[in-house]
């Protein structure tokens, strides 16, 4: 009787973590290049009793993609939700291929994407911030370094730039 009570509490115990587990990893596909992130852009440390700030933002919005969450501002980034995951143009939809490939990061984006039909002037070729090379303050800057060049996915592809 004692092993059949061993057994079944490890049984629950395995079953428990895996269930967590798999449902924390589903929240990935709901938003842009979540394919790319780990569990700890939502849990701090990976702990599941932990939530990050982005995470009670994702929560609040059900756990669903939307132009509200994309247009929101990343927290403690200058940057919306949309310019760090690569959806600048809040366009995308689950299951598709975001505008742009970014770095995974888990509580600073590294750079901002933008959707040149919201921050680009047509005749100038300026982004938001005046610049005309796109030069602006989008982070507070990366602790890992230079990312690469976003690549493009689809979208709103005569309308995107990088800021950099």
């Amino acid at each position: 009787m004692k092993t059949q009570v061993i057994i079944a509490t490890a049984a629950l115990t395995i079953a428990a973590t895996m269930d967590s587990v798999s449902g924390l990893a589903k929240y990935l596909n709901e938003i842009p290049n979540g394919s790319l992130f780990q569990q700890s852009l939502g849990h701090i440390g990976g702990d599941s009793s932990k939530t990050t700030p982005f995470a009670e933002a994702f929560a609040a919005a059900d756990h669903t993609w939307s132009s509200s969450l994309c247009e929101a501002k990343f927290p403690g980034s200058s940057m919306t939700n949309g310019a760090a995951f690569g959806d600048p143009c809040c366009t995308w939809k689950k299951g598709g291929k975001p505008d742009f490939t970014v770095t995974a990061f888990t509580t600073t984006p590294g750079k901002a994407t933008t959707c040149a039909s919201k921050a680009s002037d047509a005749s100038t070729g300026t982004t938001t911030g005046g610049s005309p090379s796109g030069a602006g303050d989008a982070t507070k800057g990366s602790p890992w370094g230079s990312s690469t060049t976003p690549t493009s996915g689809g979208g709103c592809a005569a309308k995107r730039t990088l800021r950099r």
